[in-house]
């Protein structure tokens, strides 16, 4: 089993390649500028994940990535577990627990409401 899971942009902000990791229990090593991660403020993404900058995939990437399964594996086996504790986030056969992508959404979408403009005039009025 790997260490981590290569998500490389994709054709969309969005990728499956992010939820393909947390399904085969991998650290994502995220390879985009642009994509824009789900559910931001209920996933601290620093811990469980590598962003690495787009246009720097090199060796020195392979080489940070090998320092940490060889040097660093205390801190390599907690992004494991906390990818093992967020991957609920992700299983939409989940209806109920402490996290699911409709919690997720149903949460993103409060807020998005909550920020919505205030318009002067109701919604409805009758002369």
């Amino acid at each position: 089993s790997s260490h981590f899971c290569l998500v490389p942009e994709g054709t969309s902000s969005w990728t499956n390649h992010l939820y393909e990791s947390f399904f085969a229990g991998c650290i994502p090593l995220i390879l985009s500028d642009r994509y824009v991660l789900p559910f931001q403020d209920l996933i601290d993404w620093p811990s469980l994940s590598i962003r690495w900058p787009q246009d720097a995939v090199s060796l020195e990437m392979y080489v940070y990535v090998k320092d940490l399964v060889q040097n660093r594996r205390e801190l390599l086996e907690t992004m494991k577990k906390r990818v093992d504790a967020h991957a609920c986030w992700f299983n939409f056969y989940v209806f109920d627990g402490p996290c699911s992508p409709y919690k997720a959404i149903l949460h993103d979408l409060e807020k998005r409401s909550a920020n919505l403009p205030r318009y002067l005039h109701p919604g409805h009025w009758i002369p």
